[in-house]
């Protein structure tokens, strides 16, 4: 360890490569991350779920520690809204279906389920058997091939066509994939059955809605990013009650799938003689939650307007139910991630410290949501402050206290060039730096700006025994590390943000 402290002081004493000054000890730095740590991960804060008012708290924090930097807000305020909405079973939900003037009721859960993505509404109207629903130009494949479906319910297959050279299992469409590929081609309704050819379970499974399944209680329901602009229609999982209805047992549907993934044409046909009534009542809750960003303007007339872009997520996942035995109830996602969301903090007060700015600007934000699947980083990438095209790499520190001295750089192989300054940098910090380990590259915010082209860096120390455990407590996150891996951080964002390089982001 003093080792260590010593590279560093020296590293104060002769400046970060570039000119940067007033450098801290890596011990003053890891005092303050612990500071943070202790507040962030507190049990008071009930573990930052997204949303909650133990998140909002935090962001307050963050907000206060910005202001004492005298780093201005990312554009009008620090906090950056996202719009957030989860859904939930109404009451009222139905199905009929109409075959040769004999129509029948199907009864909801044993019947059909609707899905998370189905529209709360009522469509009535004729019935399009769609073969497996799926459209892929790049395989020559369309089961709405020379098929009008406009207005109409289509009935797809789960799965899709088995055979050599049809498509591979990686392209297979996702349910909601197929619903809004349903939408694309004018269909007013979705019907999904399990395909028997390959299903032994043909019950409907939909979504596990809690009022129909304890498996979900009501508030872990999943929350998304709100888009009202998204066009929904009713869409349903049904079981072997309607597959009889339609084809009269479940061999005639098996033989027609056999034909499919014998690799014949699509044999998509409308069922004749045929109508469909369903109704999904599907409440939104509308809620929010905030990104936390500040901005420091780059010095460079002209490189100014160029981003880097260093974050974290802020949030974990909140905590359970109070058994009122005394037991631990609360996720406090000391590591992960008020260690990362620490080591932003630091960095920022490092870039603060110096007596000229650098000649980029650099943003530090905070994300929520990443633990409800990169909500945070997913809206800010559609809405920048700085346009997409401009920000030049993004670093991401996710749990950094934990492990020793190892500290993985994930995805090192996509971005050469960042790649060989932090291992420049490294020489003078220490760390055991483990490149190209093969998980984890996509779990974190920085898959986000990677999926719109921006080259990046991730920092992560490894997963751990605590990892989403009500036992990942401040007492066990290593400050000291997370300050080192901060000071690593800063000299890789000091040398990004002072040179007019562009960096590779290989796919």
């Amino acid at each position: 360890m003093y080792k260590h402290l010593l590279i560093l002081a020296v590293l104060c004493v002769f400046g970060y490569n570039i000119k940067a000054q007033n450098c801290p000890s890596v011990e003053t730095t890891a005092t303050e991350i612990r500071n943070h740590l202790d507040y962030l991960a507190s049990d008071q804060l009930l573990g930052r779920n997204t949303p909650s008012p133990g998140l909002d708290t935090a962001a307050e924090y963050i907000i206060a520690r910005f202001k004492e930097l005298g780093i201005k807000p990312a554009g009008n305020s620090y906090r950056h809204t996202i719009g957030l909405q989860r859904q939930h079973l109404g009451s009222g939900n139905s199905m009929t279906l109409t075959i040769s003037g004999k129509t029948t009721d199907i009864p909801l859960k044993s019947g059909f389920i609707p899905f998370l993505f189905s529209a709360d509404t009522t469509v009535e109207s004729a019935i399009v058997f769609a073969g497996y629903g799926i459209t892929d130009t790049a395989w020559g494949y369309d089961d709405y091939r020379g098929l009008d479906v406009k207005g109409r319910i289509v009935v797809v297959l789960s799965d899709g066509p088995k055979g050599k050279g049809i498509i591979p299992a990686e392209r297979l469409n996702s349910e909601e994939s197929k619903v809004q590929n349903a939408i694309l081609h004018g269909a007013a309704g979705f019907v999904m059955v399990n395909g028997p050819a390959r299903r032994l379970i043909l019950k409907p499974r939909g979504y596990p809605w809690p009022s129909l399944s304890k498996i979900m209680p009501d508030d872990l329901m999943p929350v998304n990013i709100a888009d009202p602009e998204k066009k929904h229609i009713p869409a349903v999982h049904a079981g072997e009650q309607v597959i009889e209805a339609i084809w009269g047992s479940v061999e005639g549907l098996k033989s027609i799938q056999a034909k499919l993934d014998d690799g014949a044409s699509p044999v998509s046909v409308p069922i004749t003689e045929s109508s469909m009534s369903i109704n999904t009542s599907v409440k939104t809750e509308y809620l929010s939650a905030d990104n936390v960003a500040a901005i420091l303007e780059g010095s460079d007339p002209v490189l100014k307007d160029e981003l880097l872009v260093i974050g974290a997520h802020y949030d974990h996942v909140g905590a359970g139910r109070d058994k009122g035995d005394g037991s631990d109830f609360i996720f406090n996602g000391a590591d992960d991630n008020a260690s990362g969301t620490s080591g932003v903090l630091a960095i920022a007060g490092l870039f603060a410290q110096q007596k000229v700015a650098p000649k980029r600007s650099v943003m530090f934000i905070l994300f929520a949501g990443e633990e409800r699947g990169l909500l945070g980083s997913q809206a800010y990438v559609r809405n920048p402050v700085v346009p997409i095209e401009k920000t030049v790499a993004m670093i991401n520190l996710d749990m950094i206290s934990r492990n020793g001295d190892s500290l993985f750089l994930e995805g090192s192989a996509a971005c050469p060039e960042l790649t060989e300054i932090v291992r420049s940098k490294n020489e003078k910090t220490g760390l055991n730096l483990i490149l190209d380990k093969n998980e984890l590259t996509g779990g974190s915010d920085h898959a986000s700006f990677s999926a719109r082209g921006v080259p990046f860096l991730f920092f992560i120390s490894g997963l751990h025994k605590d990892y989403h455990k009500v036992s990942d407590n401040p007492d066990k996150s290593d400050a000291l590390k997370a300050a080192r891996t901060a000071h690593l951080g800063f000299l890789t964002a000091w040398q990004i943000a002072n040179e007019d390089q562009h960096y590779t982001l290989n796919k």
